[in-house]
C-alpha cells in the first residue's frame, strides 16, 4: 500500500506571502528589540549592530522552527460523526 503524501506546507499564494511577511515583521521586531537594548550594555554603534542582527537571525531560526514542527504534526484524527439519538452513554431511553 502506497504511502499518502503530505499536502504542501504551503497550499496557495495568500499562505506564502502570509508567513513571509510574518516572518519579516518577526525579525525586524526582533532587531529593533535587541538593537535597543544593546543601548544599555555599550554605546558602540558597532556592538548595537550586532546584537540587532544577532535579534533578527534569532527571530528567523524560530519562524523556521516553527514551520517544521507545523509541517511535520501528524494529522488529527476525524472523529467519527454520531448517529441521531447516541450521547456519550448510548441510545437513549424513550
Amino acid at each position: 500500500v502506497a504511502a499518502e503524501e503530505p499536502p504542501p506546507a504551503f497550499a496557495s499564494y495568500r499562505d506564502q506571502l502570509g508567513y513571509g511577511l510574518n516572518t519579516l515583521v518577526l525579525m525586524f521586531a526582533l532587531f529593533m528589540c535587541f538593537f535597543y537594548g544593546a543601548k544599555g550594555l555599550s554605546e558602540d554603534p558597532q556592538v548595537q549592530l550586532v546584537a540587532g542582527l544577532a535579534g533578527g537571525t534569532l527571530g528567523m531560526l524560530v519562524e523556521t522552527l516553527l514551520l517544521i514542527i507545523r509541517t511535520n504534526r501528524p494529522e488529527p484524527r476525524r472523529r467519527r460523526a454520531r448517529g441521531p439519538g447516541r450521547g456519550a452513554r448510548g441510545p437513549t431511553a424513550p
